[in-house]
């Protein structure tokens, strides 16, 4: 599919009252201009948007079989050498961070800073083969990992020193049917993701040990977050008539903005966030195996209201998002 350019539909709930259009929160500017397109890579199916910085966006297409990035203007295949397919989740400086899998199915988590492939070892506890990179800062990655009882535990690995951090969202531990914890972004020395337990899927937010958790109050049961930059965490909720749709959560207003694909009742989802070079910014996704991208550029004079916004990480928990990505 061609890139084509449209309206985009808005939605907001915070506390269940209308909040204001969509980062109008943080950038108190009368007019803006705003652009949603499609970015499909050409004979791609089934294609998701993951991640976006300086305007490049990332992700996969055909359903996962290999990655993509997209700089505006053209498209370029990425694929791991000898793998079986490549997903790319991210872009964080000059690196493009993701998975591949071998046709034995093992799963690897990758760094790629266009001349040479790094992958992450297998950490202590976990299945081998079985590690997942989806957010990234600086020389720090993040993901999950599967330990040998069917657990998943998030991760961030520090590629300089190789440092571990295991972190598992309070709300797993103990949990007799399922215990995840995915790392999908990064902010400093906090960390923000997704955790699965019995009641549901939820977002959270690490703040040196301190955990929030995300959840729309939209959603009925399913909250992920999936990208951050600065204060606002990107993401997808399930209303109660089983409808997926993006949201953008102001962690500093506990403001959620619902986000949907023009003229749809709902099936989108935000997986990432990032900035342009004329200081607007950005936010990726997919509706119905289309990727797409929505660019909100502030007038001159609003731009300096983005100071201070820091890198994204993006992501989403691996094993959920080649079932349920739009």
């Amino acid at each position: 599919m061609p890139v084509s350019s449209t309206s985009f539909r808005l939605r907001s709930s915070g506390s269940y009252q209308l909040a204001l259009a969509i980062f109008a929160l943080a950038l108190p500017c009368a007019q803006a201009r705003a652009q949603f397109a499609y970015i499909n890579p050409p004979g791609g199916t089934y294609n998701v948007a993951f991640g976006v910085q300086n305007g490049e966006v990332v992700g996969y297409q055909n359903f996962g079989a290999s990655g993509f990035t997209f700089d505006g203007t053209s498209f370029t295949t990425v694929n791991v050498p000898g793998a079986a397919q490549t997903q790319v989740y991210g872009i964080s400086g000059n690196n493009l961070f993701g998975d591949y899998q071998t046709a034995g199915g093992s799963n690897y988590a990758y760094v790629y800073d266009g001349s040479t492939l790094t992958t992450l070892p297998t950490f202590t506890g976990a299945v081998p083969n079985n590690t997942n990179a989806t957010a990234m800062q600086g020389d720090v990655v993040g993901g999950s990992y599967e330990d040998s009882l069917g657990n998943v535990h998030g991760y961030t690995y520090d590629l300089t020193s190789q440092l571990l951090t295991t972190y598992d969202d309070p709300n797993v531990i103990g949990d007799p049917i399922v215990q995840e914890t995915v790392i999908t972004g990064i902010n400093g020395q906090a960390v923000a993701g997704t955790y699965s337990n019995s009641y549901g899927n939820f977002g959270f937010i690490d703040n040196h040990g301190v955990y929030t958790t995300i959840s729309d109050p939209l959603g009925v049961g399913y909250t992920t977050v999936n990208g951050w930059a600065g204060a606002y965490l990107v993401g997808e909720y399930v209303d109660a008539a089983n409808y997926s749709h993006g949201f953008i959560y102001d962690d500093t207003t506990n403001t959620y903005t619902t986000i949907d694909a023009p003229d749809t009742f709902g099936g989108a989802a935000l997986y990432g966030i990032g900035y342009d070079p004329d200081g607007g910014i950005t936010v990726v996704g997919a509706y119905d195996g289309n990727a797409f991208e929505y660019t909100y550029t502030p007038e001159p004079g609003c731009a300096g209201m983005l100071v201070g916004l820091g890198l994204s990480g993006i992501g989403i928990a691996v094993r959920r998002s080649r079932r349920r990505a739009k």
